[in-house]
């Protein structure tokens, strides 16, 4: 849709160029104004109630606390040779400065060090414990991959929304007036879209 309604502005009278331009200021100077207290605009609408920041904290804790034996897995089992794997491209691109090539070194360097790191690891377990033990940690292994990927991003948006939850609970007249903005920005974008279908050119703006 954005797509389109920049094509639409194209050929669009000044007045609605204008508008567009007014909207965009408006649109920027609000991000800033909640980015300054810690408020991501996509968590505006985030309930400052007590109960429903409970259950928040209990939710997260108890999701963690189940990804973070798996993502402790992930780290041990693939964090290891995909470190040594990017250091082989970097140090390989001092040599060799094309963009495509390090990426690639990077990914057939840690393929053969995952490899090699497995069968370590495999016949470490089969010699302490027995093979069933072995396959069943190495099965244990491949399912985790990209746990600890998961688990940071999941430790970080719940910072954020936290931090949100925080910032709207402290000032309530504040998320009040923001949500007041917010419902305008949206009203004007939706009124935008429908001049821009009406005065811009034939081919109209998607909803």
């Amino acid at each position: 849709r954005i797509d389109a309604a920049g094509d639409a502005l194209a050929a669009a009278p000044k007045s609605v160029v204008h508008r567009v331009d007014t909207f965009i200021s408006s649109v920027e100077a609000f991000h800033e104004q909640l980015a300054a207290r810690g408020i991501r605009m996509s968590e505006l609408r985030v309930s400052p109630r007590v109960r429903h920041g409970a259950w928040f904290v209990i939710r997260e804790s108890l999701l963690l606390a189940l990804v973070l034996p798996v993502a402790l897995v992930d780290h041990f089992a693939h964090d290891i040779p995909v470190r040594v794997a990017r250091a082989f491209a970097r140090r390989s691109l001092a040599r060799d400065p094309s963009r495509d090539q390090p990426a690639m070194r990077t990914i057939v360097a840690a393929a053969g060090l995952l490899l090699g790191w497995y069968l370590i690891l495999g016949t470490a377990f089969d010699q302490w414990f027995g093979a069933g033990i072995a396959l069943f940690a190495l099965a244990i292994m491949a399912l985790s991959a990209s746990a600890e990927v998961a688990f940071r991003g999941r430790v970080a948006r719940a910072r954020r929304r936290a931090r949100s939850y925080l910032a709207l609970r402290a000032d309530p007249t504040f998320r009040s007036s923001a949500l007041a903005e917010a419902d305008r920005l949206v009203e004007e974008a939706l009124a935008i879209e429908r001049v821009l279908a009406v005065e811009g050119p034939a081919t109209p703006v998607a909803h």
